[in-house]
């Protein structure tokens, strides 16, 4: 059962994307949902923000100004306060190599952004949150 707090505050999401148009797209589904999103467009900002912010979900890049996301997701999963918060990457690099190394690295899903649509990427955020929700409850009852 859920508690009052998971029903009343939006689930907190940071959308790292750096095509404008498309993280605008995937930022107005996600909010029309009641989820609360933050976007960022650079690499170099992301770690920074999901420190201070201490998101419910990271939909990340993988190809971005700054910093890559494989850099990133390695700085997040070694981040004692982000390490546990799940990753999705949406990337449009397909090759197989590219998941595996995400995965490796902690990513909990990888899509192909091409191939997926808003509501889609709604569905991966309700299903990983409810996922992650269900397992913090979990630990608050050890």
């Amino acid at each position: 059962m859920a508690n009052t707090r998971d029903i009343l505050i939006p689930k907190r999401i940071l959308l790292v994307e750096d095509d404008i148009l498309l993280a605008n797209m995937f930022e107005k589904d996600l909010s029309t949902a009641n989820f609360s999103v933050t976007t960022a467009y650079q690499g170099s900002q992301v770690v920074e923000l999901a420190e201070q912010h201490l998101f419910d979900l990271i939909f990340l890049d993988l190809l971005l100004p700054g910093k890559s996301g494989f850099e990133i997701l390695k700085e997040l999963k070694a981040n004692k306060k982000t390490k546990d918060v799940p990753v999705i990457i949406i990337t449009n690099l397909g090759e197989v190599e590219h998941m595996e190394r995400a995965l490796a690295l902690g990513a909990a899903d990888y899509v192909i952004k091409a191939n997926v649509s808003p509501k889609e990427i709604r569905g991966l955020a309700n299903k990983y949150l409810l996922h992650h929700t269900a397992r913090s409850h979990e630990y608050q009852k050890e």
